[in-house]
């Protein structure tokens, strides 16, 4: 059964345009990134520093350029005039393009990601058998803080995503330009307005009180409890922003 907002055939139909644009783009992505990164693991073993370590860090490391790099490469077309007219006329609703440049952002790259650095940890666990260094094979799904990194790579996803969809040019440079800019902007904010509130305290006689919470549990868990929950709020007013601007080039 068939709606306005969502079909299955039109979903086939913009998933068949999307893997025709970037399967390319995305398959010569992973393969440079494993490459850089196998140079990287070669010249350590030749100066004999690799361990199981290596694995650990270049997961998590691989997995943030990921976060930033594929979810950057999305709505290429929308550059072009041209691309952009062909995509935006496509026979589908506004939430079926986006949905699904977001689920192969999103899950289609994670999954990527996984299989790309298995194939190169089994690889350079072969290559180090050569050089009499024995290596193990990193459970990456058993990492204490795989589901932190995958929190990250969602974060991370839905800046530039909405970046992908709100700048025409040099997206992730301009995301990362704004980003900065504005997180630098409410640091100075915060910072001055916890300045002052300290300084209110110990003029007020209270130093004591501001000991107190600053080691207060309570509060330390009430901080973090709020800085996740305002995280969440912003990723998924990122992605609805990005929903938006999409919706809003259709108009246009």
């Amino acid at each position: 059964m068939e709606s306005k907002t969502f079909s299955l055939r039109r979903i086939s139909l913009v998933f068949k345009y999307n893997f025709i644009t970037y399967a390319r783009s995305y398959m010569t992505y992973f393969a440079a990134l494993m490459g850089v990164i196998l140079i990287i693991f070669l010249l350590s073993l030749l100066s004999g520093n690799a361990t199981n370590s290596f694995f650990i860090s270049w997961f998590s490391t691989s997995l943030i350029f990921t976060s930033i790099i594929i979810p950057g490469m999305g709505f290429r077309e929308l550059r072009s005039k041209t691309a952009a007219t062909t995509y935006l006329t496509l026979p589908a609703s506004t939430t079926e393009k986006f949905i699904v440049p977001f689920l192969l952002t999103t899950i289609g790259a994670i999954l990527a990601q996984f299989l790309m650095f298995a194939l190169f940890n089994l690889l350079a666990i072969v290559l180090a058998g050569f050089f009499h260094t024995q290596l193990e094979f990193y459970q990456f799904w058993n990492s204490p803080d795989f589901w932190d990194l995958i929190k990250a790579y969602f974060i991370l996803h839905s800046l530039f995503f909405f970046g992908a969809t709100a700048f025409k040019k040099s997206q992730i440079l301009q995301t990362i330009l704004w980003t900065t800019v504005i997180l630098s902007t409410i640091g100075i904010i915060i910072g001055l307005t916890a300045a002052t509130m300290a300084h209110n305290l110990i003029e007020s006689y209270n130093f004591n009180l501001l000991a107190i919470a600053i080691n207060n549990e309570k509060i330390k868990n009430t901080i973090q409890i709020t800085g996740k929950i305002i995280t969440t709020l912003i990723v998924l007013l990122l992605w609805l922003a990005s929903y938006f601007k999409l919706k809003e080039k259709e108009v246009v």
